[in-house]
């Protein structure tokens, strides 16, 4: 229905595709089994496969299809447009007695004549050409606060570049194989940063969902740069308009970057406690000794008293939160998961209770900022009448908000 001459047939065995009006067929099995094929049906960019015995079957999005001609084989790269992103939940699941659903988000194809010898990267932008996700053909153990639940990083990058007979799409290693290639992208912008010395009580580190609007995508391989425009929609049930959606959004991002901020207070206390642990064992003769260890102890227990009130410190196992005090960190990624559940603008409650929260984060982190700027310069002068090396502190990334 959308390029002349593109026609599919389905036989006794199996599936066939033809680009100039049936003068040459070319077959689309992938990975369908060999069966007879009753009946097909295209249903906007899908089709759909009738088989006797075997079920329905579906290809989703083959839009390539639609535009793949002899000139782009002949290109050593191609990125083709992307069909329009629906914003759905429930991508991938399966039920017992029921085929596997499609990954929901963004459908990205891409064409390489050869296996490129090189990293590979795919860069997701919005509409100011700001920089949402970027993932590559290596996996980068370092982004794991970006990591959504959904992406499969288990798949191995070796597995990914690897020729075979079945079409299976990447989600988070991007695939870099001779011929064509698909990454289908979650819609999510980046998650909230881990804390890993505590649990996750009630949500998820889960970053928000773009809302509807232009987006783009990048690839870039070698010494190329290719970028391909594409929209993200709604899903068509749901009559939550575009403000609200952006509203929730946006809602979630302030979430995140307030948890972000208290992960960030967090590790800086237990570096700097570290740092301190590490001065007190240099105090080798008793003279040092006793003032390094004073000192140090009566820092570290301010230190101690700010991190508890950021984080649960104690909390180590499975609802240990049901006779520990909840703290900051788990009450903001409460209120995260709140925010983003279903498809629905934030309510006053929700900003009522980030005002709260964010509140309580700053007050913590300015103490830290004092205690810091006060025990930690006092600490340090010491260290440097004694000759040791003073405690060393990165400059703060942002100021913390009033």
């Amino acid at each position: 229905p959308v390029r002349r001459g593109l026609l599919y047939a389905g036989t006794e065995a199996g599936a066939y595709v033809s680009f100039n009006d049936g003068t040459a067929w070319e077959p689309l099995q992938l990975n369908l089994p060999r069966s007879s094929v009753r009946d097909l049906r295209v249903h906007d960019s899908d089709l759909i496969v009738a088989t006797h015995g075997r079920g329905f079957w579906v290809i989703d999005d083959m839009s390539i299809l639609r535009t793949m001609a002899d000139s782009i084989a002949s290109k050593a790269a191609h990125l083709f447009a992307p069909s329009k992103a629906i914003r759905w939940a429930g991508g991938r699941a399966r039920a017992a007695a029921a085929g596997e659903n499609p990954s929901s988000g963004a459908y990205v194809d891409y064409f390489f004549k050869d296996m490129p010898s090189g990293k590979v990267t795919l860069e997701f932008l919005d509409a100011g050409g700001r920089l949402i996700r970027s993932y590559t053909s290596k996996e980068d153990k370092k982004d794991t606060a970006a990591v959504f639940p959904n992406d499969s990083l288990a798949r191995a990058a070796d597995a990914a570049r690897r020729d075979t007979a079945a079409f299976e799409p990447a989600d988070s290693i991007v695939s870099a194989r001779a011929g064509s290639n698909r990454f289908v992208w979650s819609l999510r912008y980046p998650g909230a940063k881990e804390l890993k010395n505590t649990v996750l009580d009630e949500g998820n580190l889960s970053g928000p969902t773009a809302p509807p609007g232009r987006y783009a995508v990048r690839l870039i391989t070698g010494k190329d740069t290719l970028s391909r425009p594409f929209d993200i929609v709604s899903d068509p049930r749901v009559t939550t308009s575009t403000a609200d959606l952006t509203a929730q959004f946006q809602a979630a991002l302030r979430v995140r970057d307030r948890i972000n901020d208290v992960v960030d207070g967090a590790k800086r206390i237990e570096d700097i406690q570290a740092q301190v642990d590490a001065r007190m064992k240099m105090a080798s003769d008793s003279s040092t000794t006793k003032r390094v260890g004073d000192a140090g102890k009566a820092l570290r227990k301010k230190l101690e008293t700010l991190r508890a009130e950021l984080y649960e410190v104690g909390c180590h196992v499975d609802q240990c939160t049901l006779d520990q005090p909840v703290k900051l960190y788990n009450m903001l990624i409460s209120l995260k998961y709140q925010v983003q559940v279903g498809d629905y603008g934030p309510t006053k409650q929700h900003g009522e209770i980030y005002t709260e929260l964010s509140g309580k984060a700053d007050v913590q982190l300015q103490m830290l900022q004092t205690v810091e700027d006060i025990d930690l310069n006092a600490f340090n002068k010491l260290l440097e009448e004694l000759k040791l090396p003073a405690v060393f502190v990165a400059p703060p990334v942002k100021k913390v908000a009033s």
